[in-house]
């Protein structure tokens, strides 16, 4: 079985372990739902910035629990698996009911860097401010849990659902964003994976220290209108086809990341981070 997984709020230090610094919700799990016990061991992440290229992983011990949390023992450090690797950020269409609670957990799982929830013109579910950060505060939540659960080395940062208009700008400064698009001919239209594959983001031709920033963006239920493409290709977005078959957007947002994880680990020597 393997070892359960949290995410620290401080800074963990070898010589002094206990209490470990996680979140109170944390603490909650491991005592009342996961039920640990003495002796179990279990692996810590350091929190730092997502323009980090490193995580600070941990094995530690658990000793017990006690009014100022959980107790633990030092066992040893972890390794950075790909202490550098392109950054991946789904940008995702509102959509409705519990999709994009799927889509949280699923795209934390297969590793994306950040998550933009936006609001387009043909978003079902309307918001106002107060509602947006409950939103984004209750995605965020099921994000950590996602990346907990996969043993992923860090967080999806995920931001409160903004218009997608207020992005554009943000959008340009990528080094390739993909724009999945259901009205594209998919006859004369390249695949996602074909677009991330023929990019030009080779390793090679990187200078040393630069971290590849590349998005997808999927539409809410109904897709993306033919103004907003437009815009997006003003920011630089590509246009690419998933195929002649309609996804769900849920479906489409696993598909689109699931080809670019892939091309981006190909090319980065990273497959399977």
């Amino acid at each position: 079985m393997s070892r359960h997984r949290f995410f620290l709020t401080a800074g963990l230090d070898p010589a002094k372990p206990s209490p470990l610094p996680v979140s109170a919700a944390d603490l909650h799990h491991a005592r009342n739902v996961l039920r640990l016990r003495p002796g179990q061991e279990i692996e810590v992440v350091g929190v730092v910035e997502p323009e980090s290229a490193g995580r600070a992983k941990h094995i530690v011990r658990v000793s017990g629990f006690a009014p100022i949390g959980m107790l633990v023992s030092y066992i040893s450090p972890l390794p950075d698996e790909a202490p550098e690797h392109p950054r991946l950020t789904l940008v995702q269409g509102v959509a409705k009911g519990e999709r994009m609670d799927l889509v949280m957990r699923q795209a934390t799982e297969l590793g994306v860097d950040a998550i933009w929830p936006v609001v387009t013109a043909r978003t079902i579910v309307r918001m106002d401010e107060g509602r947006r950060a409950e939103k984004g505060a209750r995605w965020r939540r099921i994000a950590k849990a996602a990346a907990e659960q996969s043993h992923g080395d860090s967080v999806p940062d995920v931001r409160d659902p903004v218009d997608l208009c207020t992005i554009l700008d943000a959008l340009a400064d990528f080094d390739l964003v993909v724009v999945a698009w259901e009205d594209a001919d998919a006859r004369s239209v390249p695949g996602v994976h074909q677009v991330f594959e023929e990019s030009g983001l080779a390793a090679g031709g990187l200078p040393h220290g630069l971290v590849v920033q590349a998005a997808v963006v999927i539409g809410p239920e109904g897709g993306l209108e033919g103004a907003e493409v437009d815009a997006l290709q003003r920011a630089g977005g590509v246009i690419a086809s998933l195929g002649t078959r309609i996804l769900r957007t849920e479906t489409a947002a696993v598909v689109a990341v699931t080809l670019a994880k892939h091309a981006l680990g190909r090319a980065f020597g990273v497959l399977g981070s």
